[in-house]
């Protein structure tokens, strides 16, 4: 099991509030990234709501690295979401159909 964005932060010894960037694939559907910010209560510099499909999360790695090395942020929180395991079904099989709730 991966550890929480709390955790992660406590370990770094940073708090929610310095999270000053959000990367997230829309997994979540429609204005994901807002959602996020709102969820948590943060103000970031930077959403980035890029979607590639599977490699999304290797372009948020990259795009979190090109921000903050050009000093648009200083903390990124990238985000994934998925409801394969509560909807009992494998990622990756199956229709495209848009069913199911979203991670949201």
């Amino acid at each position: 099991m991966l550890p929480s964005p709390r955790r992660a932060l406590e370990d770094a010894g940073l708090g929610w509030s310095d999270v000053d960037a959000i990367y997230d694939a829309g997994d979540g559907g429609m204005m994901s990234g807002l959602s996020i910010a709102e969820y948590f209560g943060l103000k970031p510099n930077v959403i980035d709501t890029t979607n590639v499909g599977g490699s999304s999360y290797e372009y948020h790695a990259a795009h979190a690295r090109r921000d903050i090395a050009a000093g648009k942020a200083r903390v990124a929180l990238l985000t994934y979401g998925s409801t394969a395991h509560s909807n009992a079904r494998a990622i990756g099989v199956g229709g495209r159909g848009g069913g199911g709730a979203n991670p949201a």
